[in-house]
């Protein structure tokens, strides 16, 4: 009987969610604080395309807000809410959540910089919550130059949104607090962290551009999975630049990580307690198949940092953190750190990755810091390029480095003084177990795996979708490539730094791989991005530079 009187009550709130009524701005209502006051439970508003100068504050309830223009890249009228002209606007939020489920749908949600011009001290925001909004949800919303976007809510979901110019962060769940799930999102700007995830969530299809100042993007607890996702430096960074400070079931899939720049700890940092954890711990957080392009160090004289990995411990105890395979670091820029391509302060296994030739000098490929008795780093089937140092320890330990079966850029294995003095690969230092290595590329060795078994290999992201441009930079045309895994209907915009549409370059269908000429004659210099859609989203991006 309790089970159908719960049953019945969840099938009325459905409908109630489902059948609520809609209350129309302006014609209904002057304003949305007005609709906002008569909203009831599943009710949605519509907001009709212009500028609302309001700082709305939404009722403990569920509802939805949507704008009447839905927002494409045809899209030239929106539902705007801006603040900025109010009396007092330098305190004032878009909207301040008081509880309940909302929605928003085709908003656009603005909080320009004139709000903190002269005026110290101010506190401007996008959306706001607190601990009794139970979740706020976007889709296709727009915050522009907004002074942060959302902020303190549990959970927070973003869908095919666009965060521009962001003054200081984009997103701000809280330390250690708030789920944070986003789909086919754009997050730019931001002089403080752009994007924070406290408590782990979902990361899909996103694109990350930052301006500077402190980190890009840290994410924090249980079940934190990123795929697919691009993170592009357009500045240095002062406070870390991906930091992951993961739980169980975390993953970082198909990323990559293109021109970012931080003369601290490495490009992308995993830290964790450690406490003697060993080899196969179920908690060890998963890196697979991302690629590093141009990463490291800032001009100037940096001292150290710019490794494009660095795991490591955040306490004196060690133990087993990571799992890598199939990574890859193409080129490396000006490192000032220990390593051109891996830092390891914990034990790790790593299988599978390929270092490119284009790394910085003197720096080894893998570098091995202050290990522990019971620390054990395990590589399998990764590709060392032979001009550059392979593997070094600094500040040795007593740890064990199990790196056989493994290609060393020459058949004559890796240089050791002692152990292999004839060896023509990169070198490797004293205490590494790597005998027997592998004499040819992993791709067609045929070797012992009865201790470790290859993974499947997988297709990098950008032999799935791919978009690239030559001449880059350009004058006045060049000519974008796009490779597509399947047939079918595709877009490509060209978008200027603000995340407006400079220019809808190629709508129709490719095959496998299409060349398109970009005339951008008319266009302002300065860079821009080419984006790969079709109707599920974002699948490839590319920056082009136009110079005059």
């Amino acid at each position: 009987m309790r089970a159908a009187i719960a049953f019945l009550m969840s099938f009325a709130a459905c409908i109630s969610l489902t059948s609520g009524a809609v209350l129309r701005v302006p014609s209904e209502y002057p304003t949305i604080q007005l609709a906002l006051s008569a909203v009831l439970n599943g009710d949605t508003i519509l907001v009709a395309p212009g500028e609302y100068i309001e700082s709305l504050v939404a009722p403990p309830i569920d509802f939805l807000i949507r704008g009447e223009a839905r927002i494409d890249s045809q899209t030239t009228e929106f539902s705007v809410i801006d603040p900025t002209d109010l009396a007092g606007s330098d305190t004032l939020r878009c909207v301040t959540l008081t509880g309940g489920k909302v929605n928003f749908e085709d908003i656009v949600f603005r909080n320009r910089s004139e709000m903190t011009w002269g005026r110290p001290g101010t506190r401007p925001a996008g959306i706001v919550g607190d601990t009794t909004v139970r979740e706020v949800t976007f889709e296709r919303c727009i915050f522009d130059s907004v002074q942060s976007g959302i902020s303190q809510i549990d959970r927070i979901t973003v869908k095919n949104c666009r965060f521009i110019g962001s003054l200081r962060t984009a997103v701000y769940t809280g330390l250690w607090r708030g789920r944070l799930y986003a789909d086919s999102t754009w997050f730019d700007g931001a002089t403080l962290g752009l994007v924070t995830a406290g408590r782990g969530g979902y990361i899909r299809d996103c694109l990350f551009t930052h301006r500077g100042g402190t980190r890009m993007f840290l994410g924090q607890g249980d079940s934190l999975v990123i795929e697919r996702c691009h993170f592009l430096g357009l500045d240095t960074l002062s406070i870390q630049a991906i930091q992951i400070r993961p739980r169980c079931g975390s993953k970082i899939r198909d990323c990559i990580f293109e021109n970012v720049r931080y003369g601290g700890s490495g490009i992308l940092e995993v830290i964790d307690t450690c406490f003697q954890q060993q080899k196969g711990w179920e908690c060890a957080i998963e890196l697979t198949n991302n690629r590093f392009i141009d990463c490291g160090s800032p001009g100037g004289n940096p001292s150290s940092g710019g490794e494009p990995i660095y795991v490591h411990c955040n306490n004196v105890e060690r133990g087993f953190l990571c799992k890598m395979d199939s990574n890859r670091v193409d080129q490396t820029h000006d490192i000032r750190g220990i390593a051109s391509g891996i830092r390891l302060k914990s034990s790790a296994e790593i299988m599978s990755t390929i270092f490119g030739d284009s790394l910085t000098l003197n720096k080894p490929q893998i570098a091995i810091e202050d290990m522990a008795v019971h620390d054990t780093i395990y590589l399998r089937l990764n590709s060392f390029a032979q001009d550059f140092p392979g593997m070094d320890f600094f500040v040795e330990g007593n740890s064990v480095v199990d790196a056989r079966q493994n290609w060393w850029g020459h058949e004559s294995g890796p240089f050791h003084p002692q152990n292999n003095p004839a060896g023509q690969g990169a070198s490797v230092d004293d205490s590494i177990r790597f005998i027997p290595w592998l004499n040819s590329d992993p791709d067609t060795a045929h070797h012992d795996t009865s201790e470790f078994v290859a993974p499947t290999p997988q297709v990098l992201l950008s032999d799935k979708f791919t978009l690239s441009a030559y001449p880059n930079p350009f004058n006045a045309v060049t000519t974008l490539v796009i490779e597509v895994a399947r047939a079918g209907e595709y877009e490509v915009l060209l978008y200027d730094v603000t995340g407006r549409v400079a220019a809808n370059v190629f709508r129709g269908k490719i095959e496998n791989r299409a060349s398109v000429s970009v005339d951008a004659s008319e266009l302002a210099s300065g860079v821009y991005f080419a984006q790969l859609r079709r109707a599920d989203g974002v699948l490839a991006v590319g920056k082009v530079l136009l110079i005059r």
